[in-house]
């Protein structure tokens, strides 16, 4: 499994403080925002939505299919106290490599090991195993077999290598979910690889975020 940063929102801090200036309407009220008023209104959490990160990624099937039901749809509700719409939306954004367009090697049928294979000391026996499942797929590729449908032939463990885009709302919501201890190793492995990437780009928000996200550093 690996998680790359590639890309996220310049100043990410500084998007949320005027997003959350604008909210509010703090300049008509002679207030000058700061990264204060993100920490103190930061439960309203579709302001979070404009910091956003992308991620290149390889994981398991198994993994993916967990990962890809981390998409929540949107409504909005007006607040007539206040002067914004209220939404919860957490959306997250994947494209996958094409089943179509794309040969599996060896390597992918094999790559992801659950560690508790390594724990009953049968890795050979595991990549063994893995080696025979590619060399049916590549028999039913030989007889002509589509790419897409020789895929059949291939384990849940099987390499995806994906783009994935997450705004830091729809992140916090992984975290929460995906940190528990009782979440599937590969997923958790995951959530806290992006968790370290992102961090470092909202320093002054890293408290309050693991405390939305339910995360005890102590």
């Amino acid at each position: 499994m690996a998680v790359k940063l590639v890309s996220c929102t310049p100043n990410a801090e500084e998007i949320l403080v005027q997003a959350f200036s604008q909210c509010y309407q703090l300049e008509r009220q002679g207030k000058k925002a700061n990264i204060d008023v993100v920490r103190r209104n930061i439960k309203h959490q579709s302001v979070l939505e404009h910091a956003t990160y992308t991620f290149n990624i390889e994981m398991s099937r198994v993994a993916w299919e967990q990962l890809v039901r981390q998409r929540i749809g949107t409504a909005f509700e007006a607040d007539h106290d206040h002067i914004w719409l209220d939404s919860i939306t957490y959306n997250a954004s994947y494209t996958a490599q094409s089943h179509r367009y794309t040969e599996p090697t060896i390597e992918d049928f094999s790559r992801i090991m659950p560690p508790s294979v390594t724990d009953l000391g049968k890795d050979v026996e595991w990549h063994q195993d893995m080696a025979v499942l590619y060399q049916l797929y590549s028999k039913w590729r030989e007889y002509g077999l589509k790419k897409e449908d020789a895929r059949y032939i291939a384990p849940c463990g099987i390499l995806i290598r994906a783009t994935v885009t997450f705004n830091l709302r729809s992140l916090i919501h992984l975290w929460l979910l995906r940190l528990d201890a009782h979440a599937q190793w590969e997923i958790r492995a995951f959530a806290r690889e992006c968790l370290e990437a992102v961090l470092p780009t909202i320093p002054n928000l890293v408290g309050i975020v693991q405390e939305l996200a339910g995360i005890n550093e102590a």
